[in-house]
């Protein structure tokens, strides 16, 4: 179910600013016009997450990008079933990338079934909030 939001759109509100923005579409050759497949909400990053871009080890746009096409990254085929399913039903979109030298990071991305919002995080720091949740 495609949106109003626009891939540009999206940009602009993972603070890119419009020059940014235009630059990294023509770069992809993506259309500032093209709607995305599905809502991301608002999009955030975990500390850790934020922690490794600081440290240069870690560049997550191109990683976001390739979740708001609907490239699900390193899931198995029952997982990207999954998610087309998700797509279509409004369930969580879940993407999981691997990356650096010896792909030693692990960076989950997940859009809530709301559609309120799409959170970039590490591998632990999804652990942590699978134990929480699995508390209550």
């Amino acid at each position: 179910m495609k949106t109003q939001t626009t891939m540009y759109q999206a940009l602009l509100a993972a603070q890119f600013c419009d020059a940014h923005a235009s630059l990294i579409l023509r770069v992809l050759n993506i259309s500032q016009d093209l709607p995305l497949p599905f809502e991301p909400g608002r999009l955030l990053m975990t500390d850790g997450v934020q922690a490794l871009q600081d440290l240069g080890m870690l560049d997550g746009l191109p990683y976001l990008i390739r979740h708001l096409l609907c490239d699900w990254g390193n899931l198995d085929l029952a997982e990207w079933a999954i998610n087309q399913q998700a797509l279509q039903n409004g369930e969580g979109l879940s993407s999981v990338y691997y990356s650096g030298a010896n792909d030693e990071v692990c960076l989950f991305i997940r859009t809530a079934p709301s559609r309120t919002h799409t959170v970039m995080l590490l591998a632990d720091e999804f652990d942590c909030m699978q134990d929480l949740h699995n508390r209550k």
